[in-house]
Protein backbone atom coordinates (compact mmCIF):
# COMPACT_ATOMS: atom_id res chain seq x y z
CA UNK A 1 0.00 0.00 0.00
CA UNK A 2 1.30 3.42 -0.92
CA UNK A 3 2.34 5.33 2.19
CA UNK A 4 1.90 8.87 0.83
CA UNK A 5 -1.53 9.64 -0.59
CA UNK A 6 -3.52 12.71 -1.65
CA UNK A 7 -4.76 12.99 1.93
CA UNK A 8 -1.14 13.29 3.09
CA UNK A 9 -0.78 16.58 1.20
CA UNK A 10 -4.17 17.84 2.32
CA UNK A 11 -3.27 17.25 5.97
CA UNK A 12 0.01 19.12 5.49
CA UNK A 13 -1.88 22.11 4.10
CA UNK A 14 -4.38 22.04 6.97
CA UNK A 15 -1.56 22.20 9.51
CA UNK A 16 -0.28 25.49 8.11
CA UNK A 17 -1.81 28.91 8.73
CA UNK A 18 -1.55 29.98 5.09
CA UNK A 19 -2.71 26.65 3.69
CA UNK A 20 -5.70 25.93 5.89
CA UNK A 21 -8.28 27.52 3.58
CA UNK A 22 -6.94 25.70 0.50
CA UNK A 23 -6.70 22.50 2.52
CA UNK A 24 -10.35 22.76 3.53
CA UNK A 25 -11.44 23.34 -0.08
CA UNK A 26 -9.40 20.37 -1.29
CA UNK A 27 -10.60 18.17 1.58
CA UNK A 28 -14.22 18.94 0.74
CA UNK A 29 -13.71 18.00 -2.91
CA UNK A 30 -11.62 14.97 -1.94
CA UNK A 31 -14.39 13.67 0.32
CA UNK A 32 -16.91 14.30 -2.47
CA UNK A 33 -15.21 12.17 -5.09
CA UNK A 34 -14.38 9.52 -2.51
CA UNK A 35 -18.14 9.33 -1.84
CA UNK A 36 -19.50 9.57 -5.39
CA UNK A 37 -16.64 8.09 -7.42
CA UNK A 38 -17.87 10.31 -10.26
CA UNK A 39 -15.09 11.12 -12.71
CA UNK A 40 -16.21 14.75 -12.99
CA UNK A 41 -15.79 15.16 -9.21
CA UNK A 42 -12.33 13.62 -9.26
CA UNK A 43 -11.28 15.66 -12.29
CA UNK A 44 -12.35 18.87 -10.57
CA UNK A 45 -10.18 17.89 -7.60
CA UNK A 46 -6.99 17.49 -9.66
CA UNK A 47 -7.78 20.66 -11.60
CA UNK A 48 -7.94 22.57 -8.30
CA UNK A 49 -4.49 21.24 -7.43
CA UNK A 50 -2.97 22.07 -10.79
CA UNK A 51 -4.73 25.02 -12.37
CA UNK A 52 -6.13 26.98 -9.43
CA UNK A 53 -3.85 26.47 -6.44
CA UNK A 54 -0.58 25.19 -7.88
CA UNK A 55 1.53 28.24 -6.96
CA UNK A 56 0.05 28.55 -3.48
CA UNK A 57 0.50 24.85 -2.71
CA UNK A 58 4.11 24.94 -3.92
CA UNK A 59 4.83 28.00 -1.78
CA UNK A 60 3.09 26.73 1.36
CA UNK A 61 4.55 23.22 1.25
CA UNK A 62 7.92 24.48 -0.01
CA UNK A 63 8.01 21.70 -2.56
CA UNK A 64 9.94 21.05 -5.72
CA UNK A 65 8.22 21.19 -9.10
CA UNK A 66 7.42 17.45 -8.90
CA UNK A 67 5.29 17.96 -5.77
CA UNK A 68 2.20 18.94 -7.76
CA UNK A 69 2.74 16.02 -10.11
CA UNK A 70 2.96 13.60 -7.21
CA UNK A 71 -0.11 15.10 -5.53
CA UNK A 72 -2.20 14.54 -8.66
CA UNK A 73 -0.61 11.17 -9.48
CA UNK A 74 -1.24 9.71 -6.03
CA UNK A 75 -4.83 10.97 -6.14
CA UNK A 76 -5.35 9.34 -9.54
CA UNK A 77 -4.00 6.02 -8.28
CA UNK A 78 -6.37 6.26 -5.31
CA UNK A 79 -9.37 7.05 -7.51
CA UNK A 80 -8.76 3.98 -9.69
CA UNK A 81 -8.03 1.88 -6.58
CA UNK A 82 -11.42 2.85 -5.11
CA UNK A 83 -13.20 2.20 -8.41
CA UNK A 84 -11.82 -1.32 -8.50
CA UNK A 85 -12.68 -2.07 -4.88
CA UNK A 86 -16.24 -0.74 -5.07
CA UNK A 87 -17.29 -1.42 -8.65
CA UNK A 88 -15.81 -4.83 -9.53
CA UNK A 89 -16.47 -8.33 -8.24
CA UNK A 90 -12.89 -9.21 -7.27
CA UNK A 91 -13.73 -9.67 -3.57
CA UNK A 92 -16.26 -12.38 -4.43
CA UNK A 93 -13.49 -14.20 -6.29
CA UNK A 94 -11.07 -14.11 -3.36
CA UNK A 95 -8.86 -11.52 -5.05
CA UNK A 96 -7.50 -8.18 -3.90
CA UNK A 97 -6.11 -4.97 -5.34
CA UNK A 98 -2.55 -4.12 -4.32
CA UNK A 99 -1.40 -0.51 -4.41
CA UNK A 100 2.23 0.20 -5.28
CA UNK A 101 3.47 -3.16 -4.01
CA UNK A 102 6.45 -5.07 -5.50
CA UNK A 103 5.60 -7.58 -8.21
CA UNK A 104 8.08 -10.21 -9.39
CA UNK A 105 8.98 -9.61 -13.04
CA UNK A 106 12.11 -11.76 -13.43
CA UNK A 107 13.43 -14.97 -11.99
CA UNK A 108 16.66 -16.70 -12.96
CA UNK A 109 20.02 -18.16 -12.12
CA UNK A 110 23.14 -16.00 -11.94
CA UNK A 111 26.75 -16.62 -11.00
CA UNK A 112 27.89 -14.42 -8.13
CA UNK A 113 31.51 -14.72 -6.98
CA UNK A 114 31.72 -18.21 -8.37
CA UNK A 115 28.48 -19.37 -6.78
CA UNK A 116 25.26 -20.24 -8.57
CA UNK A 117 22.49 -18.14 -7.07
CA UNK A 118 18.77 -18.05 -7.79
CA UNK A 119 17.67 -14.42 -8.03
CA UNK A 120 14.41 -12.58 -8.51
CA UNK A 121 13.73 -9.00 -9.57
CA UNK A 122 10.64 -7.01 -8.62
CA UNK A 123 9.18 -3.70 -9.69
CA UNK A 124 6.32 -1.67 -8.28
CA UNK A 125 3.25 -1.11 -10.39
CA UNK A 126 0.57 1.41 -9.49
CA UNK A 127 -2.17 -1.19 -9.02
CA UNK A 128 -2.27 -4.97 -9.27
CA UNK A 129 -5.27 -7.26 -9.09
CA UNK A 130 -4.28 -10.70 -7.91
CA UNK A 131 -3.74 -12.92 -4.91
CA UNK A 132 -1.06 -12.95 -2.25
CA UNK A 133 0.45 -16.35 -1.55
CA UNK A 134 1.53 -17.66 1.84
CA UNK A 135 5.14 -16.65 1.08
CA UNK A 136 3.80 -13.08 0.50
CA UNK A 137 4.50 -13.21 -3.25
CA UNK A 138 1.70 -11.58 -5.26
CA UNK A 139 0.38 -13.53 -8.24
CA UNK A 140 -0.80 -10.84 -10.71
CA UNK A 141 -3.82 -11.25 -12.99
CA UNK A 142 -4.24 -7.61 -14.02
CA UNK A 143 -1.61 -4.90 -13.69
CA UNK A 144 -2.56 -1.23 -14.08
CA UNK A 145 -0.49 1.90 -14.55
CA UNK A 146 -2.18 5.29 -14.10
CA UNK A 147 -0.80 8.48 -15.61
CA UNK A 148 -2.34 11.92 -15.36
CA UNK A 149 -0.16 13.02 -18.28
CA UNK A 150 1.26 10.56 -20.80
CA UNK A 151 4.33 11.68 -22.71
CA UNK A 152 6.77 9.57 -24.73
CA UNK A 153 9.28 8.86 -21.90
CA UNK A 154 6.54 7.83 -19.45
CA UNK A 155 4.88 5.62 -22.05
CA UNK A 156 8.14 3.92 -22.98
CA UNK A 157 8.88 3.22 -19.30
CA UNK A 158 5.43 1.66 -18.86
CA UNK A 159 5.91 -0.47 -21.98
CA UNK A 160 9.34 -1.65 -20.78
CA UNK A 161 7.99 -2.72 -17.38
CA UNK A 162 4.98 -4.46 -18.92
CA UNK A 163 7.23 -6.28 -21.41
CA UNK A 164 9.45 -7.51 -18.59
CA UNK A 165 6.43 -8.61 -16.57
CA UNK A 166 5.02 -10.61 -19.48
CA UNK A 167 8.19 -12.63 -19.92
CA UNK A 168 7.46 -14.17 -16.50
CA UNK A 169 3.65 -13.89 -16.59
CA UNK A 170 2.57 -14.08 -20.25
CA UNK A 171 -1.14 -14.33 -19.38
CA UNK A 172 -1.25 -11.18 -17.23
CA UNK A 173 -3.46 -8.37 -18.57
CA UNK A 174 -1.68 -5.01 -18.69
CA UNK A 175 -3.71 -1.80 -18.63
CA UNK A 176 -2.86 1.89 -18.90
CA UNK A 177 -5.23 4.64 -17.71
CA UNK A 178 -4.56 8.29 -18.47
CA UNK A 179 -6.16 11.71 -18.20
CA UNK A 180 -4.20 13.67 -20.83
CA UNK A 181 -2.34 12.19 -23.81
CA UNK A 182 0.68 14.35 -24.64
CA UNK A 183 2.59 11.85 -26.79
CA UNK A 184 2.21 11.25 -30.52
CA UNK A 185 -0.95 9.37 -31.45
CA UNK A 186 1.19 6.84 -33.30
CA UNK A 187 2.72 5.76 -30.00
CA UNK A 188 -0.69 4.72 -28.71
CA UNK A 189 -0.99 2.22 -31.55
CA UNK A 190 2.56 1.00 -31.01
CA UNK A 191 1.93 0.61 -27.27
CA UNK A 192 -0.96 -1.79 -27.93
CA UNK A 193 1.62 -4.43 -28.88
CA UNK A 194 2.45 -4.62 -25.16
CA UNK A 195 -0.51 -3.00 -23.38
CA UNK A 196 -3.76 -4.96 -23.55
CA UNK A 197 -6.10 -2.05 -22.84
CA UNK A 198 -5.72 1.73 -22.78
CA UNK A 199 -8.40 3.96 -21.23
CA UNK A 200 -8.92 7.70 -20.98
CA UNK A 201 -10.46 9.10 -17.80
CA UNK A 202 -11.22 12.68 -18.79
CA UNK A 203 -14.80 14.01 -18.57
CA UNK A 204 -13.90 16.87 -20.92
CA UNK A 205 -12.73 14.49 -23.65
CA UNK A 206 -13.55 10.83 -23.04
CA UNK A 207 -14.87 9.01 -19.99
CA UNK A 208 -14.03 5.31 -20.21
CA UNK A 209 -14.54 4.47 -16.54
CA UNK A 210 -17.50 2.19 -17.22
CA UNK A 211 -15.66 0.36 -19.99
CA UNK A 212 -12.72 -0.15 -17.64
CA UNK A 213 -14.93 -1.62 -14.91
CA UNK A 214 -16.78 -3.83 -17.39
CA UNK A 215 -13.53 -5.12 -18.91
CA UNK A 216 -12.14 -6.03 -15.48
CA UNK A 217 -15.33 -7.85 -14.49
CA UNK A 218 -15.38 -9.71 -17.81
CA UNK A 219 -11.72 -10.67 -17.50
CA UNK A 220 -12.09 -11.95 -13.94
CA UNK A 221 -15.09 -14.12 -14.79
CA UNK A 222 -13.57 -15.82 -17.83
Amino acid sequence: MRKATAETYIKKLLKTENGKKIGEILREQYEKWKRTLELKDFHHFIQLIWKKYEKEIMKILKGEIQLIGQFRAFAFEEYVHDLILRKTNLKNLGLDVFWNEPIEVWRGIIIDQGKIVEETYTTQFDLTIGKRQENKTIIPLIVIETKVDVDAPRLKAVMANFSLLKTLNPSVSCMLIYVNWNAKKTLKHIAKAVINNIYQFNPEEKDETQKFIQDINNYLTI
